[in-house]
């Protein structure tokens, strides 16, 4: 990798990157032979008083992705009058076929007024070839509408023909930094091979909330004070329908992020508003608050319960998922956290304290799967093929006590500690099971007079 300044560094002025490679032979001998010279890539960079130019090529030879190719950006911006623009292409052949990729973004020196209150203040547009987003992306569909910077996340795909993407961004009139928008529509068509017609329309928009353009560039939602994310999407060849409304916090000491999902194609369907393995939540001053709700015939299984809970209770949900179930149903789940501490100061020790605690619960409701009979009761669980499981919980604790220094001697003694765990899980209906379980254990004077009991009930029949 060798580069070349033209200015002093701290001017940041022009200079010049390149990274090649002196590719050799070895013959019979094991001797080494002179082949070529490979070029892997050339960036340039120019900052003067009255423009900038940023420039990058990259070289691809035998990419196990792209094949033989290359793939360019080049990013212009005018001082004078806050105006920029960005070009980003790919053009390659992998194969047997040949595909492209190009996409501009486009700076407008000063908004354009389009609507009372709201103004456009900048246009991109795309247009590609033989390519698509790549595995893991076309079911999420989380890719931005404007690169900001980053390389076109496209790759090679034959049976793609032609697609073309257009956006604008939007905000306030005079206030872009209190709400500023990426709106962008995509379509994509069928190469001739695969049977022609339309392949995909997306509608995509990135909002955010309390930040400027300028500031949130290379962010995502999450990134930013508040901001939030909406794609709708069809799949015309998989006949799949995706709608994504993602919500994000993170302002000082308040932070917070909701997944939203509505999923349909001909054997599946489901709408998560957050779920067991992602949970929404929204968190601040040491308290957070969580929740999910999915309905469906595609949904997560039951939760255990948290630690320390599950830790003494248990899992009572433990069940046979492909027999008692066929995860068509709805289920929904809320808790409730919190952690405190505190210290008061005096002249040879300080008092200190911690309190905190959990309380939550979870519900389902699930559709039985046909012909299926509990093995103990040989009769089919629930009411007309549904069967309802819940469980709630909650943990408290407290440690109170006095540290400090006396005579040289550091101390810190144990004043109080308690801790409380409860919960109860539920079975309905036909047949019906129910059980709880509760424990209580505190300590005075670091265990000098210390007590704990427990307890546990259980009533009715488990299908099992």
């Amino acid at each position: 990798q060798v580069g070349i300044n033209f200015m002093k560094a701290e001017d940041q002025g022009f200079a010049a990157d390149a990274g090649f490679r002196v590719m050799t032979l070895i013959d019979a001998n094991k001797k080494w032979k002179y082949d070529r010279v490979k070029i892997d890539d050339i960036l340039l960079k120019v900052t003067t008083q009255a423009f900038t130019i940023e420039g990058k090529i990259e070289f691809r030879q035998n990419h196990p992705v792209y094949g033989n190719g290359f793939a360019g950006r080049v990013a212009l911006g005018l001082t004078a009058i806050n105006f920029s623009a960005e070009i980003n292409t790919i053009f390659g052949v992998k194969d047997d076929f040949k595909y492209f990729y190009v996409d501009g973004t486009l700076q407008l020196p000063m908004p354009v007024v389009i609507a009372s209150g709201v103004s456009l203040y900048r246009f991109m547009g795309g247009l590609y070839y033989h390519m698509k987003q790549p595995a893991g992306n076309e079911g999420n569909l989380y890719t931005s509408v404007f690169t900001s910077g980053k390389s076109p996340d496209y790759v090679p795909d034959k049976s793609i023909g032609l697609g073309f993407k257009a956006g604008v961004t939007v905000g306030l009139s005079g206030k872009e930094d209190a709400f500023n928008a990426d709106v962008g529509l995509e379509v994509q068509f069928n190469s001739p091979e695969a049977g022609g017609g339309l392949s995909l329309i997306k509608f995509s928009g990135d909002c955010f909330l309390m930040t400027s353009i300028q500031d949130r560039q290379g962010k995502t939602y999450t990134q930013v004070p508040v901001g939030a994310q909406v794609i709708m999407a069809y799949d015309f060849n998989n006949k799949i329908f995706d709608a994504i409304l993602n919500v994000g916090i993170n302002y000082e000491d308040v932070a917070g992020k909701v997944n939203s999902v509505i999923h349909f194609e001909p054997k599946t369907w489901y709408v998560y508003v957050g779920k067991p393995s992602a949970r929404g939540y929204v968190s601040a001053y040491g308290f957070t608050m969580d929740a999910y709700f999915m309905v469906g015939n595609k949904i997560e299984p039951m939760p255990d319960l948290p630690s320390p809970i599950g830790d003494k209770f248990g899992k009572p949900n433990s069940r046979d998922n492909g027999a008692i179930e066929s995860g068509k149903g709805f289920a929904t789940g809320a808790s409730f956290h919190f952690d405190a501490e505190n210290a008061i100061g005096f002249s040879a020790f300080e008092a200190y304290g911690n309190v905190g605690g959990t309380v939550g619960f979870d519900l389902m409701m699930l559709k039985v799967s046909p012909g299926y009979v509990c093995p103990n009761t040989q009769s089919t669980p629930g009411f007309k093929g549904w069967f309802i499981r819940g469980q709630v919980y909650a943990y408290f604790y407290a440690n109170v006590g006095i540290r400090g220094k006396y005579k040289g001697i550091k101390f810190d003694y144990n004043v109080l500690k308690a801790s409380a765990i409860a919960a109860l899980y539920g079975e309905l209906m036909r047949p019906s099971y129910i059980r709880g379980y509760v424990e209580c254990e505190f300590s005075f004077f670091k265990g000098a007079f210390s007590k704990q009991f427990n307890f546990d009930f259980e009533g009715g029949t488990k299908c099992g």
